[in-house]
């Protein structure tokens, strides 16, 4: 822990740089901590992240110099360094810190946040009585230390004697800090402390520093990119002949998905679609999120369900249909952190019967992600493909056959496709045979100009059981509006060399 000093009555003061006096001894002994309720490294771009800085000081006897009015003071700076480990591209406002505000009239129904980065952003945010006591300064939103829980103890004050042991305990209050960043970074904190006497005071008179200012230990935080959009080839052509050759048109919806890429669940708010307006951005991420902050856009919400997204989770959403495929939209999601108030803000034992700590809800965290081109005017990228299976045409009992699924066709683009191998659906009944490996996954299938040139997809392992002809299960291979069966293919499976046994897999 850190410390001004103890010290007695101050000295002279000291003119300094601008006019401000500054004594050459402290007026009373404060101390900073730092306390994370949720871990530093998980916080998510663009959402409130809340920190708690604790300040407590030893009370003392009456001191004169406290009595005409003090106040503890906080500011803070912030070093933000790109993360190159970043999937998203690097756009969006720089890391900033605030404190809560309180409401003018009565419980808020969202947070109010106060600037403390920057220059001239510091804030008020204790008030001194005249034993040392730190009171609520008002403005800015402050909590007991008690009505925490998991705030460590605090370590004792340094004294100079024994008889200071008889001094009343110490005063703790607990400022909460809320940091924002709307890009991958890892955000450094720097926080300081100043003790100000407000005696004389005025917009015109500056406040009159009590000492050095302390510094808090910094804190690293890793902001990370929660969601991730990849929009599905939409198989509409740009003309209407295209189009009824795919059996598409634009009116038909256009699905997209939506993947947590965070480390926590996230509650999503909104999830819509708006039209970016002519003139505004070049194409890439960050200009599409400085037009939205500019003016408003018409939107509407996209086709799915929205609620909660656990991490690592994919969610399957449409565009609706019906939009212009010359206009330029983007796709824009609201969210907040899963039980955001209670993770922050973790309620003691004896507090939890209050309700939540801090009033009004946390400001939502936005992303926004620009409709690719291909999406809005559905150029076809596929044609006359074809599925196959690559195996051996004869196999035994009990002796694995390695299958691999090939596409053949004309691929335009690349384009990402799902392959699913379905055993149920085969016409043999599934004592027959087993199956190892995986039976549904994600591919890309590369640019073909030679529709006869296949492209391997996956492959799987079948281990017949009995003798005889036998029809491989049935395999598809599907593409936003398009799905290709695989051709039918058997083997001829001869018995087994040696006695098989057969035995239960649990």
């Amino acid at each position: 822990p850190l410390s001004l000093g103890a010290g007695a009555a101050p000295a002279a003061a000291v003119p300094a740089p601008g006019g401000v006096d500054r004594p050459r001894k402290v007026v009373l002994p404060l101390r900073v901590e730092t306390f994370l309720p949720v871990d530093p490294s998980s916080a998510v771009v663009s959402e409130a992240f809340v920190l708690h800085v604790l300040i407590s000081t030893d009370r003392v006897a009456e001191n004169p110099v406290l009595k005409e009015g003090c106040q503890v003071w906080m500011s803070c700076s912030i070093q933000a360094h790109e993360d190159t480990e970043a999937r998203a591209l690097p756009c969006g406002d720089d890391a900033a810190a605030f404190v809560l505000g309180t409401g003018d009239r009565g419980p808020m129904e969202s947070w109010v946040l106060k600037p403390l980065s920057g220059k001239e952003h510091d804030q008020a945010v204790a008030d001194v009585a005249a034993d040392g006591e730190l009171r609520p300064a008002g403005r800015v939103v402050t909590l007991p230390v008690e009505s925490l829980a998991g705030v460590p103890s605090a370590a004792p004050m340094p004294r100079k004697s024994a008889s200071a042991d008889a001094q009343p305990p110490s005063s703790r209050l607990s400022v909460p800090v809320v940091v924002r960043c709307g890009r991958d970074c890892r955000a450094v904190l720097s926080i300081r402390l100043e003790l100000r006497s407000t005696a004389g005071a005025s917009a015109a008179v500056p406040s009159a520093i009590l000492g050095p200012a302390i510094t808090a230990p910094k804190v690293s935080l890793h902001f990370r990119s929660a969601l991730q959009v990849s929009f599905d080839e939409s198989g509409i052509g740009s003309s209407s002949a295209a189009a009824a050759a795919i059996g598409r048109s634009s009116s038909m919806p256009r699905r997209f998905t939506l993947k947590a890429l965070g480390l926590v669940a996230v509650d999503l708010q909104s999830l819509e679609v708006a039209e970016v307006p002519r003139g505004a951005g070049d194409g890439t991420p960050g200009a599409t999120a400085t037009a939205a902050e500019e003016s408003p856009r018409p939107s509407c919400p996209v086709l799915g369900q929205i609620g909660r997204v656990a991490p690592g989770s994919l969610h399957v959403f449409a565009l609706p249909p019906g939009r212009s495929l010359e206009t330029a939209s983007v796709v824009r999601v609201r969210f907040l952190r899963d039980r955001a108030v209670s993770a922050f803000f973790p309620p003691a034992a004896g507090s939890r019967e209050g309700g939540p700590l801090v009033s009004g809800e946390p400001p939502r965290a936005s992303q926004e992600w620009l409709v690719p081109k291909e999406a809005q005017q559905g150029a076809a990228v596929s044609s006359a493909l074809m599925v196959d299976m690559d195996h051996a045409p004869t196999s035994a009992v009990g002796e694995p056959l390695q299958v691999r699924i090939r596409v053949r066709g004309t691929v335009s683009r690349a384009i990402q496709a799902k392959v699913r191998v379905s055993p149920k659906e085969s016409s043999e009944t599934p004592e027959k045979f087993f199956i190892s490996g995986p039976t549904t996954t994600h591919t890309i299938l590369a640019v073909q100009e030679d529709p006869k040139k296949p492209q391997a997809c996956m492959s799987f392992t079948l281990v017949p059981l009995r003798p005889g002809s036998l029809t491989l299960p049935r395999v598809a291979v599907s593409a936003d509006s398009w799905e290709v069966n695989g051709v039918p293919s058997s083997v001829f499976v001869f018995p087994a060399p040696q006695p098989v046994h057969h035995r239960s897999v649990i």
